[in-house]
């Protein structure tokens, strides 16, 4: 049934991957990569760049030094820090 699809993806193979829709099922957003804040991907989070700005503050980690910050659907959240090139 297709409203049991979440998010679909067809690969450079051509072979269709599907994830299910589950109530386990957190789908994780990149909404920073390389320093970049991507707006899109905070919107569908339902977050804003004011809440980005404090979780920042929050963790220490200043928007320059972040490969890459993810926020899941449930408001879970991982940041990758660049290496420190001293």
């Amino acid at each position: 049934d297709i409203s049991d699809v979440h998010y679909g993806i067809i690969e450079a193979n051509g072979k269709l991957s599907l994830l299910e829709r589950s109530s386990r099922t957190r789908m994780a957003h990149a909404v920073i990569i390389d320093g970049e804040i991507r707006k899109r991907e905070l919107k569908l989070v339902g977050r804003d760049e004011r809440w980005l700005g404090a979780l920042l503050k929050k963790e220490g980690t200043p928007i320059a030094d972040v490969l890459l910050l993810t926020v899941t659907d449930g408001g879970d959240f991982r940041i990758i820090r660049k290496e420190d090139k001293k």
